[in-house]
């Protein structure tokens, strides 16, 4: 839903998900990614 409204704003997303202690993955996918920003959902708003 909200990828969808990013895409056609011209704003690019991606998904992932990964099994390990939160804090090192998102560390790790951070920094793989070269990311300026992550976003990171609680529970499901739909």
């Amino acid at each position: 839903m909200f990828e969808s409204e990013a895409t056609a704003a011209g704003i690019s997303t991606e998904f992932t998900q990964h099994i390990g202690d939160p804090g090192k993955m998102i560390c790790e996918v951070a920094k793989t990614w070269n990311a300026n920003l992550i976003v990171i959902g609680r529970r499901g708003l739909i």
